[in-house]
């Protein structure tokens, strides 16, 4: 999944959904990370918690259509639970 195709399917999602990983426990996102390679999500410790909002903030500049990874995985998409927008 790429950056594009993020922002157009979340698009009418509401912005204060929570980002996180989907699995047991949920990981949450606390932040990005662009490189060569793609925007990578990270989980630190002790941050607060990814929003839409905040991750279309954070990357309304951007160029190109970066694909999303975590931990050097590439993201292929998600679910949408409660209050949180959970990727696989």
């Amino acid at each position: 999944m790429n950056l594009i195709e993020l922002k157009i399917l979340t698009g009418h999602f509401d912005p204060t959904l929570r980002i996180a990983i989907d699995q047991d426990p949920l990981i949450p996102i606390t932040g990005i990370k662009l490189d060569h390679l793609g925007l990578h999500l990270r989980a630190e410790p002790d941050q607060p918690v990814l929003n839409i909002h905040g991750l279309n903030r954070q990357t309304r500049e951007l160029k190109g259509q970066p694909t999303l990874f975590y931990e050097g995985q590439r993201l292929y998409g998600f679910r949408h639970s409660q209050q949180w927008l959970l990727f696989k």
